[in-house]
C-alpha cells in the first residue's frame, strides 16, 4: 500500500497523510463516484477517499475540506534508519530504510 501526503491546508495549516491501497481490500471498498471519479471508502471509518487523475483527494484532518495529495516515492536505503525526521516529513520523496512507508506518518488522517 502506498502512502499519500498533502501539502499544508490553506484553510487551517494542517498536513494530512494516509496509507491506503490502490485496489479494493478487506478494509476498503471501491465505489463509483461523480464525474467518473472512483471513491475508496474505508470500511472501518466510512471516510471516502477520491482518486482523480492519479491523485488522491482526501479530507483534511484539521478542517475536513478535500485536499489533493501526492503519492510518496520511496527508495529503500538500509544505511539510513527511519527516524522522527521521516515520520514528520511533509514532502513526497523518501530515502531511508522504510522506503516511504512511514514518510509523513506523524500526520496520519
Amino acid at each position: 500500500m502506498p502512502r499519500f501526503n498533502s501539502k499544508k491546508c490553506v484553510t487551517c495549516g494542517t498536513v494530512t497523510s494516509v496509507f491506503i491501497p490502490l485496489e479494493p481490500s478487506r478494509n476498503y471498498r471501491l465505489v463509483p463516484g461523480k464525474h467518473g471519479m472512483d471513491q475508496m471508502v474505508s470500511a472501518d471509518t466510512g471516510v471516502e477517499y477520491v482518486y482523480q487523475n492519479g491523485r488522491l483527494l482526501m479530507p483534511c484532518r484539521g478542517c475536513g475540506r478535500l485536499r489533493s495529495t501526492s503519492r510518496v516515492i520511496g527508495v529503500i536505503r538500509s544505511d539510513r534508519p527511519c527516524n522522527a525526521k521521516c515520520l514528520g516529513a511533509t514532502g513526497h520523496h523518501c530515502e531511508c530504510a522504510c522506503g516511504g512507508k512511514n514518510h509523513g506518518a506523524g500526520f496520519e488522517a
